[in-house]
């Protein structure tokens, strides 16, 4: 199975130091080409050199406004493609993403099936991870995903 993935969610698994765990999860995770203009940090850009990333040209951009460019062009490219399945945690971009037909799934979800395949040992590791770099997880969905994963 494929996935595509918008910028922010990308940065977060980053951050969570579970990229390895989308290899693991999907065959392939397509990326946008706005998605690798918007990885401008070194850590991140560095790790778009994983073989399960791959970096497509939307070639039918959809008349989708409030969203950024990242995540225009995934919703875009899942449907050029059809691939439904994005990875996303813009509220926006999620609803825009289901109106085109869409499966979108976040980042807590993704690491909520990372633990289930048993490709990751603990999602309070990678949550923490993630809010220690500064990424904002409002208390409420941190503690869901915690319940969710038998962490809590």
């Amino acid at each position: 199975m494929k996935a595509i993935c918008d910028t922010s969610s990308l940065i977060k698994i980053r951050k969570g130091n579970v990229i390895d765990s989308l290899g693991l999860l999907f065959d392939a995770v397509l990326l946008p080409s706005a998605v690798k203009e918007e990885c401008t940090d070194p850590e991140t850009s560095a790790m778009l050199t994983k073989d399960f990333l791959e970096v497509h040209v939307v070639k039918n951009l959809l008349a989708i406004g409030g969203i950024g460019s990242g995540e225009r062009e995934a919703i875009s490219l899942a449907v050029e493609l059809n691939v439904p399945t994005i990875i996303t945690d813009d509220e926006k971009a999620v609803k825009k993403a289901i109106q085109a037909g869409c499966k979108p799934i976040r980042t807590p979800q993704v690491l909520l099936l990372a633990k289930q395949g048993g490709h990751l040992p603990s999602v309070k590791a990678a949550l923490d991870a993630m809010r220690a770099e500064g990424e904002g997880i409002e208390d409420e969905v941190y503690n869901m995903t915690l319940s969710q994963a038998g962490e809590l």
